[in-house]
């Protein structure tokens, strides 16, 4: 027996470095009694002190501010980032690294200039952090080729006009020529040096301090962040020279020289002022400039070259000034200095991402100089899945500690554990790991007799799964579906299964078939069965939309407004001025949730724009004011407050952060059918339209000679047409008297359902005539999934009667 639910809800409308060998030589001989020299004469603070420091500021920044684009200002805080990352360990911050440079697609910067200006090229430095902790050539590839260039073009060594370009690029140079083991890099940083230095002659050896620019020359300005970039650039490049670079001699007395000339221009609070020779002026402390200072001299004092004795109450001070004035208590880091070229104050509470940056950068190094700071970072690199290529149950797997930081005296011996047990020893080492995961511990043992831990995960998988590339897919016929290829031949290893499911509702098997989805966006998962039975699975977006025809109040030559629904985006409808706006006509009316928009240069700038709909294109009603994330090349959803039945839909730009331009690469509307009822039979419009070309039908019309009545046959989600199209329900004995009742359920899918849900329920009665039915215990409440689902049953009563209960409900 099967009943169908005639429940009335459906009908509603809803409306880091790594130290190489020879490196850092007078340092290693140095290191135990500069750091004991330096404990004992000062305050400086425990490594718990600094770490506390570094968390809260961190934790600060990330909590109000987004990831941001990968120029020059936004950079710097990722250096800052990246050392807080590796001093403390916290794997959040390495996270936050690697979203933002996913987000900018391992990109050169984008300022003015391309990716040939310095201020484009700081974004590699943590680009070659990232890359040295997990080898992917995306990770260097864009900066290195800009990088590249420069090194092969002899004209390019006019390029660093300023000095803040020296702390952009300098450092970019030398980490790239190390990876590369081309000295080339370093030569060209060091005539690009020169060039800024006596060329453009912006170095005034008579105070040891730099002019900004040209515009300085033979003043008594000079700008503190300015020299800190200089300062900060020095430091970055020695911390990568290697030991035995003809360039170093320049760099080290150059750090040396300008390090002494700063030290008595400090203020009594720790901090360093604006305008260093007339601090006066702006007589406020300055975060940014003080920052680089200080990071500057704790690592030469860390290094060697720079006497403790003499650089060690600097340092402390410092601190003090960074931790008391700068620092609040809810993490904020004050007094940064906004964008400029010259002195200018800053207020208590003015904070900026690279002066941010420059805070973390100092309190890390000042960290290690700590009499409790660790002697080793260890890294046992990325966790990793690897396919087992023969089949043989196992698979050859290289571990690699090469990135693991040393900061003082020497590592005795790199051990790889599982479980306990010792499972090979070295810096690098190959091991043969079984199918499955395996959790593997690296223990580095230091000559301070601490063992410093990191783990990784090596997952040793029979297959890769691939459900293919996300899509747009047009209803191009109009009824509110379009027919889908899924395809899984990207795949690699030897499958048993493909199955594909939409949440728990499978939708097919094989590796390339077709299904047919509604309008909307569906994130559809391929489950994968390999060797030994063991599960992989992937996902990809299928994104049905309407048909849609794209008009404009004006546009670029080149970049007409249907540019924005080719599924390109590479291509664009751009306009200038504000008030300039985009409409896309569906063609007839549908229930819209969301746009999903993308933006020319997106990840390097906000675009503002106000969405409104319209039923008749004449008469519109606003939907809301929206600013995008300025992170990312790829689509952003932009959700409505509610669904809204509408044809029309409207972008009115207001320009972006940078300029007055709207620039949209791709819009795509989230739509579905709207589930009018227009002939008010209980029957959604599309659904009878679907079924029979025409309203002339209602619920109680059999069409088909099945006995069940139109409305039945769409709660039921059968065909109307067709009297073989029934609810599958059969009932066989079991042992022992028990019953198997076999049911076949349907998903809500298609024209007519939006929205909705089908549910099934076993129920049972002993007295037909009483007409109380309860569910069998266990089966109420199914959701349709298009599979078979089988009922064991006990009747404890011989007038004990089944039924099949099947109706549509909201989703919830």
């Amino acid at each position: 027996m099967i009943n169908l639910k005639k429940n009335p809800s459906f009908q509603k409308d809803r409306p880091p470095q790594v130290v190489r060998a020879g490196l850092f030589a007078l340092f290693l001989l140095l290191a135990t009694s500069i750091a004991n020299t330096v404990c004992a004469q000062t305050n400086l603070p425990s490594f718990s002190e600094v770490e506390e420091v570094v968390r809260r500021a961190n934790d600060y920044w990330i909590a109000n501010h987004a990831l941001g684009n990968a120029g020059w200002a936004n950079s710097t805080y990722y250096t800052g980032n990246q050392r807080a990352f590796r001093i403390t360990g916290e794997t959040a911050y390495l996270d936050r690294a690697l979203d933002w440079a996913n987000a900018n697609q391992w990109l050169a910067g984008p300022e003015s200039g391309g990716s040939a200006a310095a201020d484009s090229q700081l974004c590699g430095q943590t680009y070659v952090d990232l890359y040295r902790l997990d080898p992917q050539p995306i990770r260097m590839a864009d900066i290195d080729s800009a990088i590249q260039a420069l090194v092969n073009n002899p004209a390019a060594d006019n390029d660093w006009w300023w000095i803040d370009a020296f702390y952009m690029a300098g450092p970019t140079f030398v980490k790239l020529g190390n990876e590369a083991d081309d000295p080339d890099y370093f030569e060209q940083m060091l005539t690009m040096y020169d060039y800024m230095k006596t060329t453009r002659g912006l170095y005034d050896a008579t105070s040891g301090l730099w002019w900004r620019d040209s515009r300085f020359i033979d003043t008594e300005v000079f700008w503190a962040r300015g020299n800190g970039w200089v300062l900060g650039g020095l430091t970055r490049i020695l911390d990568e020279l290697p030991a035995d670079a003809p360039q170093r001699p320049e760099m080290v007395e150059m750090f040396q020289t300008l390090c002494a000339a700063l030290k008595p221009l400090q203020g009594a609070d720790g901090m360093w002022r604006s305008d260093l020779l007339s601090p006066g002026d702006y007589p406020n402390p300055e975060t940014s400039g003080t920052g680089l200072f200080t990071y500057s001299m704790a690592w030469g004092v860390r290094n060697g070259l720079l006497d403790p004795g003499e650089y060690t109450n600097t340092i402390a001070k410092a601190w003090l000034g960074l931790t008391t004035l700068a620092l609040k208590p809810s993490g904020l880091v004050g007094y940064v200095q906004a964008r400029d070229y010259r002195p200018n104050p800053a207020d208590e509470n003015e904070t900026h991402d690279f002066g941010v940056g420059a805070f973390l950068l100092a309190c890390t190094e000042i960290g290690l100089l700590a009499a409790d700071s660790p002697s080793a970072s260890a890294w046992a690199g990325p966790n990793e899945s690897v396919l087992d290529l023969d089949g043989s149950g196992q698979e050859l797997v290289t571990l690699d500690a090469t990135a693991t930081e040393v900061y003082r005296e020497t590592v005795n011996n790199y051990t790889w554990w599982i479980d306990g047990s010792p499972i090979a020893t070295g810096i690098t080492a190959q091991v043969s790991l079984p199918l499955g995961t395996n959790s593997i511990a690296l223990k580095v043992s230091h000559s301070d007799g601490q063992i410093y831990t990191n783990s990784v995960v090596k997952t040793v998988i029979a297959i890769i799964p691939d459900a293919g590339p996300d899509q747009v897919v047009w209803d191009n016929d109009g009824d509110d579906t379009a027919s889908v290829t899924l395809d899984a031949s990207g795949t690699v290893g030897t499958v048993s299964s493909f199955d594909w499911w939409m949440g728990s509702i499978w939708l097919a098997s094989g590796s390339n078939t077709q299904v047919v989805l509604p309008l909307g966006r569906h994130v559809i998962t391929l489950k994968v069965l390999g060797i030994g039975g063991m599960e992989s699975s992937d996902e990809v977006v299928k994104h049905v939309t309407p048909v849609v025809i794209a008009t404009a109040s004006t546009y670029q030559d080149g970049n007409p407004p249907e540019h924005t629904v080719d599924d390109d985006l590479g291509t664009r409808w751009s306009a200038d001025g504000d008030g300039q706006w985009i409409s896309f006509d569906m063609g007839s009316t549908n229930a819209v949730s969301a746009l999903h928009c993308a933006f020319y240069l997106g990840n390097a700038r906000q675009t503002f724009f106000t969405v409104q709909t319209s039923l008749d294109g004449s008469v519109w009603a606003t939907v809301g004011d929206y600013t995008s994330s300025g992170t990312t090349l790829d689509r952003e959803r932009f959700s409505f407050p509610s669904p809204m039945d509408t044809r029309h839909v409207r972008i009115i730009g207001h320009g972006n952060s940078s300029s007055s331009w709207n620039s949209y690469t791709e819009v795509t509307i989230e739509a579905q059918s709207s589930m009018e009822d227009a002939d008010a039979d209980t029957l959604p419009d599309r659904w009878e339209m679907t079924r029979f070309g025409n309203l002339s039908g209602n619920a109680g019309t059999l069409s088909d000679t099945d006995l069940l009545p139109d409305g039945d046959e769409y709660i039921a989600g059968t065909d109307p047409s067709d009297e073989l199209d029934v609810p599958e329900l059969s009932m066989d004995l079991a042992n022992e008297g028990t019953l198997e009742l076999t049911f076949a359920t349907r998903a809500a899918l298609g024209p007519g359902y939006t929205g909705l849900e089908r549910k099934y329920a076993v129920e049972q009665t002993t007295n037909l005539l009483s007409n109380s039915w309860v569910n069998v215990t266990g089966w109420g409440d199914t959701l349709g999934d298009n599979l078979l689902k089988t009922v064991k049953l006990v009747p404890t009563n011989p007038t004990t009667l089944y039924r099949l209960s099947i109706w549509l409900q909201p989703m919830p």
